[in-house]
């Protein structure tokens, strides 16, 4: 049994304490073992292989003491990447509508959020965004790291307080620049090998809401 499956059925038994009553030895569990851990935690049973969930999770708490920008890719995280398009050419996207009370909430809480999107259209995009009172988004071609760098310069913001949220290769950049590199369950291998948080939903489907959640234990207090 490798040490990060190890260390990551100890952490489950920390944040459970009726699993301590279980009378087994860690070697000792079975892989059907370790994915009703997984189910019990709802969390992909081969991160339990791949990360350091216990790590994760302080890093995303330390990261909540000096939180200034939540930067939000929009297709494959804000939406599932599915696309739809009408024979009159319109686009079709779906949003998740627990994402938008988490967003809302973050704003709340003194946080600037961005969303960043290499799309072509930005009629949706700026529509969710007025939804949702966010300001400040971009929808075009160039850098999404520029742009997120050029705010954060204006505002004197450091990009070591900046969380990322992306799931595809025109992420990378912007991952590897900011304090905080997260993607969500759908993200592909190349983002998830340069990302510090996984979390634990696919885009669409809640995976910002997951992520502000964990950043702010007091979300609905």
């Amino acid at each position: 049994m490798s040490e990060i499956l190890k260390n990551n059925i100890e952490y489950f038994m920390e944040s459970l304490p009726e699993l301590r009553n279980i009378n087994k030895n860690i070697d000792e569990y079975s892989l059907s073992d370790i994915k009703a851990l997984a189910d019990i935690f709802a969390v992909p049973i081969d991160y339990c292989f791949k990360y350091k969930l216990k790590q994760e999770e302080e890093n995303i708490k330390e990261f909540s003491k000096h939180i200034k920008i939540l930067a939000l890719d929009v297709d494959g995280v804000l939406t599932d990447a599915g696309l739809y398009i009408t024979t009159s050419e319109d686009e079709i996207k779906k949003f998740n509508a627990q994402d938008g009370i988490a967003i809302q909430f973050a704003i709340k809480k003194g946080i600037t959020v961005i969303l960043l999107s290499s799309g072509l259209r930005d009629e949706i995009i700026s529509y969710r965004a007025r939804m949702l009172k966010i300001p400040l988004f971009y929808v075009g071609k160039e850098s999404k790291w520029e742009k997120l760098k050029m705010f954060a310069e204006e505002n004197g913001i450091n990009p070591q307080d900046v969380a990322y949220i992306g799931d595809d290769v025109n992420d990378l950049v912007v991952l590897e620049n900011v304090g905080l590199s997260v993607c969500p369950q759908n993200a592909v291998s190349i983002v998830k090998d340069n990302s510090k948080i996984h979390l634990y939903k696919n885009g669409g489907t809640g995976a910002v809401r997951e992520f502000i959640e964990r950043l702010f234990s007091d979300i609905f207090n």
